[in-house]
């Protein structure tokens, strides 16, 4: 079913859906924050990251809740669906590493950077073994596995900023599996 088809079958969020990978403990910050009702979310991989949803409407975000689903006629799915379609061409943007290398970093609009993950198929762009890490809110850093100087430069990256930008959602790097997301490795303090 086509994405524009099987979105007008659903219901209709009032705004555009983000995707936004979350540590595990986003709700419960939420609910101390004050945050009303559950947040829609699932595991990506289980105790590691969460797959949460934001809604962008009238120029401001806000975190996508259970009742919001249920008001909105939604279930899970039908909300990946919609934050699917937040942008329709691969963001992959290659940089190249002083010494040689390269990763990829999700370059779309602030927001939509974690939609490459409702889109595996997208990360075959950067080679047989994808590798993608999650340090902060808004930032996607994507590679290919298998050399292990450019695994460890990367892997580290990912590790550092996960410390030092706002929102750190993981350090840990995931790759697409068939049975979905697995757990590929981080780097570790020696």
């Amino acid at each position: 079913m086509s994405l524009l088809v099987s979105l007008a079958l659903a219901g209709s969020p009032p705004g555009v859906v983000l995707a936004s990978p979350e540590p595990p403990s986003a709700p419960e910050v939420y609910a101390k924050e004050g945050g009303e009702g559950s947040l829609a979310c699932e595991p990506m991989l289980e105790e590691v990251v969460l797959m949460c949803f934001r809604l962008e409407a009238d120029g401001k975000r806000r975190y996508v809740t259970t009742a919001d689903l249920a008001a909105w006629d939604l279930d899970l799915d039908e909300l990946k669906t919609h934050a699917a379609a937040a942008i329709d061409e691969n963001p992959l943007k290659r940089i190249e590493v002083d010494g040689g290398g390269h990763y990829w970093q999700s370059a779309a609009p602030a927001g939509r950077e974690a939609t490459v993950l409702l889109h595996p198929e997208w990360l075959q762009t950067v080679g047989a073994t994808p590798v993608v890490g999650l340090p902060s809110r808004g930032v996607v850093v994507v590679w290919d596995s298998g050399d292990a100087e450019l695994d460890t430069m990367v892997a580290v990256g990912v590790t550092r900023m996960h410390e030092q930008l706002p929102h750190p959602v993981t350090p840990v790097a995931l790759r697409w599996t068939e049975n979905g997301w697995a757990r590929w490795g981080e780097a570790v303090k020696r």
